[in-house]
């Protein structure tokens, strides 16, 4: 049931985050050309910019899993 779940909800986790630093690429994609910034810098700028973003497309899923493991 649990493998069944994780299943479901990963992708739907993926997509959702995968939106989340799109938009945010899209956003910041001419400043990081103008200033010179690599990829491997961009990512982590992204990253640390739209962490509080991620963290809430992910909480519903741990959420649920620490109901499960309380009980």
């Amino acid at each position: 049931m649990i493998v069944a779940q994780s299943v479901l909800v990963v992708p739907l986790i993926a997509a959702v985050s995968r939106q989340i630093v799109e938009d945010a690429w899209k956003e910041y994609a001419p400043e990081f050309s103008v200033i010179g910034i690599g990829r491997p810098q961009a990512v982590m700028l992204l990253l640390a910019d739209c962490r509080f973003s991620l963290s809430v497309a992910t909480w519903p899923a741990s959420a649920g899993r620490c109901r499960r493991l309380a009980r």
